[in-house]
């Protein structure tokens, strides 16, 4: 069991794309946070926002702060769900060769 659970999540150059490109498509996914008014408020990330952008009341002047432990759980999420794909992506390869 503790074997295959070590393949499963073995870093390899494929499974470290995977998840630098969830990641970075998950900037894309934004999430407004302010209550209405002027102030600006604005998340990033999925599924735990990561930067947050933050402006005044009267002046447009953006702030960024990035969310650590967001970024964190999403680094985590993204690579359980890019070394799942390489694995269904693997076994199905050696499904298909053995049955021909």
């Amino acid at each position: 069991m503790k074997q295959a659970v070590e393949q499963f999540l073995k870093p390899d150059w494929r499974r470290v794309l995977i998840t630098l490109i969830f990641l970075g498509l998950t900037y894309f996914y934004k999430v407004d946070c302010s209550a209405g008014g002027v102030f600006v408020c604005e998340a990033y990330g999925f599924p735990v926002s990561y930067l947050l952008m933050s402006s005044g009341d009267f002046v447009y002047r953006p702030e960024y702060s990035v969310l650590w432990v967001g970024l964190v759980a999403d680094l985590v999420f993204w690579y359980v769900v890019s070394s799942a794909i390489v694995f269904a992506l693997m076994r199905l390869r050696q499904r298909r060769f053995r049955g021909t």
